[in-house]
């Protein structure tokens, strides 16, 4: 039988993993709006660089359409893997909330690396 101590300490550090994976939550959520953003611009201006290719940019620099495809699926593929990450974060939180005796539990986030690495983003 556990001492009122132990399960005390026990439920205290079940709220701040809990917390903790809120928090990353709520970074991840951050971040793939972030992404969304960017991929709304990027898809605006391949649009505008296909509907009117002869058109001169604002900037006067040749825009190569391979490098901006490139580009925004590069940030589609990070995007999915921030929601990936995002949606295992979520089933963490409840896990633990359904489970109030968890003791210990280990968190690996593992991320998609080659996405990370592509990006230059943190695994």
């Amino acid at each position: 039988m556990a001492l009122p101590s132990e399960s005390m300490e026990s439920r205290e550090a079940s709220f701040d993993e809990i917390e903790n994976l809120r928090a990353e939550v709520k970074r991840l959520s951050d971040v793939v709006a972030e992404q969304s953003e960017l991929i709304t611009h990027i898809q605006g201006v391949l649009i505008a660089k296909l509907c009117f290719p002869f058109q001169k940019s604002s900037e006067d620099k040749p825009v190569d359409k391979l490098e901006l495809l490139t580009e925004f699926n590069q940030h589609k593929i990070a995007m999915a893997c921030l929601e990936r990450d995002n949606v295992a974060m979520e089933s963490m939180i409840k896990q633990l909330e359904n489970n109030g005796s968890v003791r210990y539990y280990f968190i690996g986030i593992v991320g998609c690396h080659s996405c990370a690495e592509n990006q230059g983003l943190p695994p």
